[in-house]
């Protein structure tokens, strides 16, 4: 299953998209993130997706964020989490 992350994963749209996430995760075992159309990430959104990850580890599913935007690739960089999230560093600007 893939969900297409919004332009801006601010406070307003976290909640919603956890819970998309979380519905998502418990259909399948392996979950896409579309990270092609994020313009802007806060640390809120950082932590849904590691949230998102950890959660994934621990229900032995599999999540992944394919095309990571550059908005996503900087925000990972900055707080150190592109491991965690799965990010390749080569990608990053």
């Amino acid at each position: 299953m893939t969900i297409s992350l919004p332009a801006v994963i601010d406070r307003r749209a976290v909640s919603g998209l956890a819970v998309e996430i979380s519905d998502a995760m418990a259909k399948g075992s392996h979950l896409q993130l579309d990270g092609s159309a994020v313009q802007q990430i806060g640390q809120i959104g950082l932590q849904l997706l590691l949230s998102a990850f950890k959660t994934a580890t621990s229900r032995a599913a599999r999540i992944s964020i394919t095309q990571p935007s550059a908005a996503i690739m900087n925000a990972a960089k900055i707080s150190g989490t592109l491991d965690l999230l799965g990010l390749e560093p080569a990608h990053a600007a």
